[in-house]
């Protein structure tokens, strides 16, 4: 893979540390569950959106004895994909390589740190795309989930119904603002709310297994899904000015939710193994998931290169319900 930028090929090693911090530190983002990755050999190309009345559509299937079988238009639309190219650049200088023990570990914080500005802004993007410009089905919840007559898993199962009939197929993905992650994991919750529901159903299973209430994996079992995800992203308040936090240990004053759209949760289609036919609400098509490389840019200077190649494309509108009102 080449880099967009330098024209420089990725270094299997800085990229399999990238790739080991975005299976990790990636599961607290969106963007890889709402757009999971879909692998293309150019930067550009087409994809073909099928039709649902394909399949969806009751016909008279039965045929006379000498009657030839009913023939249908496999019907989809052509699509096009343009990848974008998402990537940052950072030194490192030859007294830091001298001064820092062990040396190496300034590559692995460089491609880090370079992930991670890479990761917030594709999250921004998928935000942007599943908050701002869909246009996606809707459920209001029946009541809030921090109120006594909170029902989430009858919101949820409207919502997937809401997929199921707009798709054909139910939805096996669910995703929740990191607000109201909170409200469901929190160990104080008000009787019948959909804290006291979920700790009720799940208690005597994590005890069992050794996890906590704030595993994915309980929540997605809660809820009857193969993937349930916290949408954790935090930006630096609305600005993103560049500021020191090393004396602070962290902001100077609190971030905020990349996924602010508040009281609300997703049902949806995703695919960890899409290709262009895969029925899901959307994918990250391009070349490049991610990749690191390096260069020597001078005798004392190195330089070190975090990118992806890929348009974040909703595939299908309907595959996705968004929860209002949670």
């Amino acid at each position: 893979m080449i880099s967009a930028y330098q024209a420089i090929p990725s270094d299997p090693v800085l990229t399999g540390i990238a790739l080991e911090y975005l299976q990790n530190r990636g599961k607290y983002f969106g963007k890889s569950v709402f757009f999971p990755y879909v692998s293309s050999e150019k930067a550009s190309g087409v994809y073909y959106e099928f039709d649902a009345y394909n399949t969806l559509t009751a016909r008279k299937a039965e045929k006379g004895r000498q009657g030839q079988l009913t023939r249908i238009d496999l019907r989809a639309t052509k699509q096009s994909f343009m990848a974008r190219q998402w990537g940052f650049a950072t030194t490192i200088l030859a007294e830091d390589r001298r001064d820092v023990y062990p040396s190496a570990d300034l590559d692995t914080r460089a491609v880090r740190m370079l992930e991670e500005q890479v990761l917030l802004s594709l999250e921004v993007e998928a935000e942007r795309i599943v908050d701002v410009n869909s246009t996606s089905p809707t459920q209001a919840a029946t009541a809030a989930w921090t109120a006594a007559t909170a029902d989430p898993k009858k919101d949820v199962s409207l919502a997937a119904e809401k997929v199921l009939k707009r798709i054909g197929v139910l939805p096996n993905a669910f995703a929740i603002v990191g607000a109201e992650w909170s409200t469901l994991t929190a160990s104080q919750a008000t009787a019948g709310s959909a804290g006291a529901l979920y700790h009720e159903a799940v208690k005597y299973v994590a005890q069992a297994t050794g996890r906590t209430m704030q595993d994915p994996t309980l929540v997605a079992s809660y809820f009857n899904v193969e993937v349930a995800v916290p949408l954790l992203a935090i930006r630096n308040a609305t600005t993103d000015l560049p500021e020191s936090t090393v004396a602070s240990g962290g902001l100077a004053a609190d971030g905020g939710y990349v996924w602010d759209e508040p009281d609300t949760a997703y049902v949806f289609i995703t695919d960890p193994n899409p290709d262009t036919a895969t029925v899901m609400y959307g994918g990250a098509m391009g070349p490049v998931d991610i990749a690191s490389g390096s260069y020597a840019e001078s005798p004392r200077v190195d330089v070190v290169e975090t990118w992806s190649e890929v348009e974040l494309k909703e595939v299908a509108a309907g595959a996705l319900c968004k929860i209002t009102g949670i």
